[in-house]
């Protein structure tokens, strides 16, 4: 787990994408991208990185419209996403 923000170079959005093997941001809502994504998310510990990075890397990664009271619930949100990104009109 990465302890207290060892690459201070890179935002969140930049080190899950490095660590999940993303080539560009946009691949971080790529569907065929969500268990690289999620394990890479998984290794972070959440006092690392701000809430707004979190709220902020929760909307991206997900592209819903989203913000969260702590670091840990937008963890888990990602987390728990069975989808990144929207396919269709009702998000699915």
């Amino acid at each position: 787990m990465m302890s207290k923000r060892q690459n201070k170079e890179l935002d969140l959005l930049e080190y899950i994408a490095a660590k999940s093997g993303c080539l560009y941001l946009s691949d971080l809502h790529n569907p065929e991208n969500l268990l690289f994504v999620q394990c890479a998310v998984s290794q972070i510990d959440p006092s690392v990185y701000s809430l707004e990075e979190w709220n902020e890397a929760a909307r991206y990664i997900t592209q819903e419209a989203v913000a969260f009271e702590t670091e840990e619930q937008a963890l888990n949100y990602i987390m728990c996403s069975r989808q990144l990104g929207k396919t269709g009109t009702d998000g699915k």
